[in-house]
């Protein structure tokens, strides 16, 4: 007799049945790194009137990386009013590795201090012009928002590492820095820290 074979149709157009599995990897995530920073100086270093030749001051405040990058900081000046006292102003900008205290000028600690501005020594005694507001204001002029390179160099590694800086101030005599007619010769400044990831 005769053996009939019945094949299904699916096998005769060459398209054969199967079984499939597959697993997952967890969800993939991806977020920046943060550059930040903070300071104690929430309020003026400075809010000097009435000075006359040979005043001066110290203030010191404390900068906190709080980023989570490896940063280079950097100091930068910028014009915050009036201006027609700078060139009879002396500014020194220092930076150092201890606590805010103490911040006064005959500090041993202080004395070996990192200079910020001017580069070298200013000589006591006399106005140096490298070390004029107005030299301040034009040295560390930018950092990361004007292209410039700012002053000072700081590069904490780590979230919540800190740098003190001291400031330092003196009116130097001259004609010329007298209020007259009515009219206060004064400036304003402020001090911007900058940090930019390495």
């Amino acid at each position: 007799a005769a053996l009939a074979v019945l094949v299904p149709a699916a096998l005769q157009d060459g398209v054969e049945a199967g079984f499939s599995a597959r697993t997952l990897s967890g969800a993939n995530t991806f977020a920046a790194g943060t550059v930040s920073l903070t300071s104690t100086a929430t309020s003026p270093l400075f809010s000097a009137a009435g000075l006359v030749p040979g005043d001066g001051g110290t203030a010191c405040m404390t900068v906190t990386y709080t980023g989570t990058l490896a940063a280079e900081v950097r100091v930068r000046a910028e014009q915050a009013g009036d201006g027609t006292l700078d060139r009879y102003l002396q500014v020194v900008v220092e930076q150092d590795a201890g606590p805010a205290s103490p911040c006064t000028a005959y500090s041993l600690r202080w004395s070996s201090a990192t200079r910020v501005f001017p580069a070298a020594a200013v000589t006591s005694g006399a106005l140096d012009t490298a070390g004029r507001l107005d030299a301040l204001l034009t040295t560390c002029a930018g950092y990361t928002s004007n292209g410039g390179t700012g002053c000072g160099s700081w590069r904490p590694t780590a979230h919540g590492q800190t740098q003190t800086y001291r400031v330092s101030y003196r009116l130097f005599g001259s004609n010329a820095a007298k209020s007259t007619s009515g009219t206060t010769v004064s400036s304003a400044f402020r001090l911007v820290f900058e940090a930019r990831n390495t």
